[in-house]
């Protein structure tokens, strides 16, 4: 068989091969050789997917096929003082609804930086964007579904921001503040679900030694809601002052505990109790 014939049968065969794979993905590196502080990609992924219950109910089910589509992409920037992060997923579903068709888009975005103002001051700016559909729940109540979440578009933002500067070898200072916002399509779940939470958090850190830490911490939180309801009743904030301690054991194990004590709750039914509560958490990573 001669070279030119080989490479027509091998192409074809891939073609094929691609064609009859439910699931295809293909991905791109735009980073060019030489450039190590640089990282540019791209993903793309489609597919069919076979759902046996597209309303998720007990009774009377829908099944059928789906296609999917998904597009990722990811930057990454190091520059002498600032490192830069940035990730968009965009996704398709189609059909939306079984008999109904429509199609279903989805836009997730996650950015972060980080700038280094001198040895001893960091300042560091995160933010998610979420554009989707939610889930939709149904739970069976005396053998009747009953829609508990309906499945509606919804966008949600999420903004933070921090600084911190070391006084000393051991001792560091803090501000972080977050705020997000929850927005929704349906207006039956907007009037009672729209709103915004903010948060702001002031910490004075004590280095035990290299893996251990202990801090004075004080937060401020507000949950702001676009329909408050009578007299305010979803609205609702709190000051908190707690102790934390961060134990890293190892690089892929690490123990973080508070204990706190909230207090001077106001708002109603948004307010928590003022009680001492406490909160150990370990993290690690899979190999």
């Amino acid at each position: 068989m001669k070279p030119g014939r080989r490479v027509s049968v091998l192409c074809r065969a891939v073609f094929l091969l691609l064609a009859a794979t439910p699931v295809c993905r293909g991905a791109w590196d735009f980073t060019a050789p030489g450039e190590p502080n640089r990282n540019w990609g791209a993903t793309v992924a489609s597919g069919v997917e076979y759902d046996d219950n597209f309303n998720s109910t007990e009774f009377n089910r829908q099944s059928g096929y789906r296609l999917t589509s998904d597009l990722t992409l990811r930057a990454r920037v190091v520059g002498e003082r600032s490192l830069l992060n940035g990730v968009y997923d965009y996704g398709v579903l189609y059909p939306n609804y079984l008999h109904l068709g429509g199609v279903s888009q989805s836009h997730n975005l996650n950015a972060s930086a980080t700038y280094a103002v001198n040895p001893r001051l960091f300042l560091s700016l995160n933010e998610n964007f979420v554009d989707s559909v939610q889930p939709q729940l149904v739970q069976t109540i005396a053998r009747v579904p009953v829609t508990i979440v309906q499945a509606g578009t919804y966008m949600y933002d999420f903004v933070g921001a921090s600084a911190s500067y070391s006084l000393t070898r051991r001792w560091t200072m803090s501000c972080a503040g977050n705020w997000d916002i929850w927005r929704y399509q349906e207006t039956v779940y907007a009037t009672n679900n729209d709103h915004e939470d903010y948060s702001v958090t002031l910490s004075a850190l004590y280095s035990l030694d290299p893996r251990t830490v202990v801090g004075v911490n004080y937060q401020y939180a507000a949950d702001t809601y676009t329909h408050p309801g009578p007299e305010n009743s979803l609205n609702g904030d709190a000051n908190t002052g707690y102790l934390s301690l961060t134990r890293q054991f190892n690089p892929k194990l690490s123990l973080a505990s508070m204990a706190a004590i909230p207090w001077a709750p106001r708002g109603t039914a948004r307010a928590a109790p003022a009680r001492p509560r406490t909160a150990p958490s370990f993290t690690t990573m899979a190999p």
